[in-house]
């Protein structure tokens, strides 16, 4: 036997078993249904509906062989849930692409979801809790040109419910990383990066009164340092001039900026943000309003609550002009010191504030135009105000708790958070106190109080909620909503419910029961109204 042959033989079956390895199918995806019996309460002024029945389904379907994939997604509202767009009714495959890797090319053909930046310019993403999806039907490249830049481009039609959109839109996007670029900050802490974006839209000028731009562009630059425990990125978005629905047809150029910069030390972290927003709606369709075709995405700078009394008066970003600031504070108290005591203490601190900007009418000839804006000058109209604290700390091996404050105000006229158009200015003074005994090593039960204190609105409200949690499989809830401060003697209503949910490997199945207050849902500034409801539903999710 020659020196050697073994060793080959081995190599060749390790060849082989790659080769197979990398051609094999792999296939999974994803499920959800959530459905709900809705049941007519006049007490509560629901809606009386004809079909008493509603049903949100999504199936995601994914292929990968090599460096191929795709994938599709069926979908099916019959009828959408309360609160969703109607025209979403129906069933179809929204969603389906293909896609190829070849070296350092990415080609896909279909539809998918992109982001330029932070998002200022565009960005695409599916939101199925929202009912938001702006994907694009077309054509993708992404392409690794050389060590430490990455250049992508996309061209087609944006995802309108069951339909596309009028619009065209085409983008391109070049991201450099200066220590791949250059060799002297290869080996350096501090880390740049660099980035140049263009999107464009086209639509037809269909208006026989205006002469509308066909073609609008937008412009993007951005930065990101890092050094060890310090942040700083920043962008700034400039687009040409885009007569449409959302901002009554003036020929306004618009702008955008943003920045941001955080440091986390040891049990010690800051973040603080600041934006500019002036006449930077950017949609498909000159002529949509609400969520329809959305080409890019604006962040709110404001936090994202989760506690339910906390979500009645959120913030959606205002793309016709706003100025705002944000600055989070985290410390983590040690165990054993005077502030952390025995099992140490976490404290949150958050202050936002979103005001208008300082807009001039421009008349004469310019009038068009719209308005002037010194881009430095603060608005004296405040949006909306939020001022928080937060403090975690453990009392006992076996007791958690958490105590929240939260001050909000918000501007009503503009963000139109409630239905009652004559309140102007709402202010809300909330406080929560959440506790978590875990009395065995699997079991936990959960007590959650929650009060809201406003003389606006409907006036005040308290929640109290008892979660029950059995090992990570099972958990039983009840909860009661109560608008104790309504002036209205007939609506000082109870919002009682209950919700049960089973998890098994990855299927997970969620029962609820009783009534839904009316109040606007939002994620990441994108919001929308759910009407108050009453009735029995379930949800099931799985991923394979």
């Amino acid at each position: 036997m020659q020196p050697g042959f073994l060793y080959g033989q081995e190599q060749q079956g390790n060849q082989e078993a790659e080769q197979e390895q990398e051609e094999a199918s792999y296939i999974h995806g994803d499920f959800q249904s959530d459905a709900q019996y809705y049941i007519y309460e006049p007490k509560l002024q629901t809606q009386k509906l004809n079909e008493q029945f509603g049903n949100n389904t999504y199936l995601n379907l994914l292929y990968d062989r090599g460096n191929l994939s795709g994938g599709l997604r069926f979908e099916v509202y019959q009828p959408p849930l309360l609160g969703y767009d109607q025209r979403f009714k129906g069933s179809g495959i929204p969603f389906r692409f293909v896609n190829y890797k070849w070296k350092e090319l990415s080609v896909t053909l279909g539809n998918f979801y992109e982001q330029i930046g932070s998002g200022l310019i565009y960005r695409s993403y599916w939101e199925f809790g929202l009912g938001f999806d702006n994907s694009i039907d077309g054509v993708r490249l992404r392409y690794n040109m050389l060590e430490g830049i990455t250049v992508k481009a996309f061209a087609g039609k944006q995802r309108f419910f069951f339909d596309k959109g009028p619009g065209i839109v085409r983008g391109a996007d070049a991201e450099f990383s200066m220590n791949e670029l250059i060799p002297a900050f290869e080996l350096s802490s501090t880390k740049i990066n660099l980035g140049l974006g263009m999107v464009s839209k086209y639509q037809a000028d269909d208006d026989t009164r205006l002469k509308l731009p066909e073609n609008v562009a937008a412009f993007s630059g951005r930065a990101k340092i890092s050094k060890n425990a310090f942040s700083l990125e920043a962008e700034y978005a400039r687009k040409s001039s885009d007569p449409s629905l959302a901002n009554r047809k003036i020929y306004r150029p618009g702008e955008a900026l943003i920045i941001t910069t955080g440091y986390a030390g040891s049990g010690f972290g800051i973040s603080a943000g600041v934006k500019r927003i002036d006449n930077f709606d950017f949609r498909s369709n000159r002529n949509a309003a609400l969520n329809d075709l959305l080409i890019n995405y604006l962040p709110p700078m404001t936090p994202q609550h989760t506690y339910r009394l906390a979500t009645l008066y959120p913030y959606a970003t205002q793309p016709t002009g706003e100025m705002g600031a944000q600055v989070d504070v985290f410390y983590n108290a040690k165990e054993g010191s005077w502030l952390g005591g025995k099992y140490g203490t976490n404290f949150t601190l958050n202050y936002s504030r979103i005001n208008g900007i300082q807009k001039q009418a421009v008349t004469g000839p310019d009038s068009a135009k719209g308005y002037n804006s010194d881009f430095f000058a603060v608005g004296e109209n405040t949006y909306y105000q939020n001022m928080s604290v937060e403090v975690s700390k453990k009392i006992s091996p076996k007791v958690k708790t958490n105590w929240s404050y939260i001050f909000i105000e918000a501007d009503n006229e503009i963000l139109r958070i409630t239905n009652n158009l004559d309140v102007k200015t709402i202010y809300a003074h909330i406080a929560v106190a959440d506790i978590a005994w875990k009395f065995k090593p699997k079991n936990t039960l959960r007590f959650e109080a929650q009060n809201l204190y406003t003389q606006q609105d409907n006036g005040s409200w308290a929640m109290a909620l008892i979660e029950y949690q059995m090992g990570s499989n099972f958990f039983f809830a009840v909860y009661d909503e109560y608008n104790y401060g309504n002036k209205i003697e007939s609506l000082k209503v109870h919002y009682l419910g209950a919700s049960a949910g089973y998890t098994k490997g990855t299927v997970r199945v969620t029962l609820n029961g009783g009534r839904q207050r009316a109040g606007v849902f939002c994620v990441g500034g994108v919001c929308r109204f759910v009407p108050a409801s009453s009735g029995v539903s379930m949800s099931v999710a799985a991923s394979f």
